[in-house]
């Protein structure tokens, strides 16, 4: 079988799952990395991660979305917070230029040169640990490896208030 398995999900040589086919990087689900660039052409979709002891869900949205929430949103907050406009002028020129540099990799991948996913992004991102035995808490954006996730389930979960 040249450096194949029959057995469904095995590793085939290269390092790629049986199901990941090409492109799929070693380290983290395929399948989630699937979604993950389904985010990235503006699919929102629900999703509860499992990282260890913790959940966490939110509704999945791209790299450029997460972005530009921490252009727009937080820099706004730290200029509330007394930022001195040249430093303001320098962060948002910093998230300009990589907010340019993404769009030159979305051009390149239109273009098939596909590289992998390493982060996953959320907003409204509910955290609950251990079980739901410890307070959970709302943030407006989550960002994680992929490679660090456990576990997902398409379909966002939201802890019962008291």
């Amino acid at each position: 079988m040249d450096g194949e398995t029959s057995r469904r999900g095995a590793v085939r040589s290269g390092g790629e799952s049986e199901h990941g086919g090409a492109g799929a990087a070693a380290g983290h689900d395929w399948l989630l990395e699937r979604w993950v660039r389904l985010a990235e052409l503006g699919v929102e979709v629900g999703v509860t991660l499992q990282l260890g002891g913790l959940l966490i869900s939110g509704t999945l949205v791209g790299a450029r979305h997460y972005l530009e929430y921490q252009r727009s949103d937080v820099l706004a907050d730290l200029v509330q917070r007394g930022l001195p406009p040249l430093i303001a002028r320098k962060v948002d020129r910093a998230f300009a230029t990589d907010l340019e540099a993404m769009a030159e990799s979305d051009q390149a991948e239109r273009d098939g040169a596909a590289s992998p996913r390493r982060f996953i992004h959320l907003k409204d991102a509910c955290i609950i640990a251990d079980g739901g035995h410890r307070a959970s808490f709302v943030v407006p954006y989550w960002r994680g490896q992929l490679r660090r996730v456990d576990a997902f389930f398409l379909g966002s979960i939201r802890q019962a208030s008291d």
